[in-house]
């Protein structure tokens, strides 16, 4: 099906690659029109920065503010977590990312979601995001570590809501996960309170 897309661009860059692009990648006024239904995002706005071998990769929008910040390579991100979970969950990952070299990873990183509902109904109609969720936590490979901290006032998951939602995980000699939901709605007339899961596992 046709699809239309507009947009004003505006980039001041150095680099070739995402790992070594330093300057700002300005995205004004996008819209996107598919079936009928048109989606706007007013502004998106990347920059990247680096001293002293500290990264700095910040995004600013109206649906999403985030960063990164530390010793990373983007590129590498998804083999280095792999073989960090790897550790601690062996039967969900592939064996040979073990013997994978990889550079050591060491960031911190911060999301802060606002209000997502066009971004998610056409990339992730099954989730829904609401203002004021936000994210933090940390990741160091050399070390097998990581900590995660998220919350939201509500977020909806192939037609599961919960309410006052926080999930907790970290790892360090061994994994930790706690979600906990105010209330956990299975339908319109059927839902838990208070629900609380907590996982532990053990390398």
């Amino acid at each position: 099906k046709a699809a239309n897309l507009s947009t004003n661009l505006n980039v001041n860059v150095t680099g070739n690659t995402i790992d070594n692009l330093i300057g700002t990648i300005q995205f004004d006024n996008t819209s996107y029109k598919k079936d009928q239904k048109t989606y706007r995002v007013k502004s998106f706005n990347l920059s990247a920065y680096e001293q002293n071998g500290t990264k700095s990769m910040t995004l600013n929008s109206d649906f999403l503010d985030a960063s990164l910040d530390g010793v990373f390579n983007v590129r590498d991100l998804s083999g280095s977590i792999q073989q960090l979970f790897l550790k601690y969950l062996p039967s969900f990952f592939d064996e040979k990312i073990k013997s994978k070299k990889i550079p050591s990873q060491n960031f911190e990183y911060d999301l802060a979601f606002k209000n997502t509902s066009d971004v998610t109904s056409l990339f992730t109609p099954y989730l829904t995001i609401s203002p004021k969720t936000s994210v933090h936590g940390r990741f160091n490979s050399s070390e097998n570590a990581f900590t995660f901290a998220a919350s939201s006032p509500r977020l909806s998951l192939f037609g599961y809501v919960m309410s006052d939602l926080t999930i907790n995980s970290s790892a360090d000699k061994d994994l930790k996960l706690n979600v906990q939901t105010h209330r956990l709605y299975i339908s319109d007339s059927v839902w838990m309170n208070d629900f609380d899961v907590t996982a532990h596992t053990y390398s």
